[in-house]
């Protein structure tokens, strides 16, 4: 027979609940870090509407600044070692020459 304590049956329950627990943490992080990718998508892709539209175009540079950004922090979070080192050359190349356009544009 299996006899357990109150105080193991306790333990057990008290252990799964820590486990359900810092399984849901987890989830609602991945999900955080993946809403930051999408919002910097957002960024990236209409970063052009400005420059389009009036002719701004330090802002068009400031919005791919920001979306890359978000890129490479959601990129920080992966788990694939070839694609972080991947899109970090890339996105660090991208914010490196965004914060020097910003810079010739006299923004910064």
């Amino acid at each position: 027979m299996n006899r357990q304590t109150l105080k193991q049956r306790n333990s057990l329950a008290d252990y799964n609940q820590k486990n359900m627990l810092i399984e849901r943490i987890a989830k609602q992080k991945k999900t955080r870090i993946n809403r930051i990718g999408y919002v910097g998508l957002v960024f990236v892709q209409l970063s052009i509407l400005p420059n389009l539209l009036f002719g701004l175009s330090w802002v068009m540079h400031s919005s791919l600044l920001i979306g890359l950004c978000c890129y490479q922090y959601r990129n920080s979070h992966d788990e694939n070692v070839q694609n972080v080192r991947l899109y970090s050359i890339g996105n660090y190349c991208g914010i490196t020459l965004n914060i020097l356009m910003l810079i010739k544009l006299g923004v910064a």
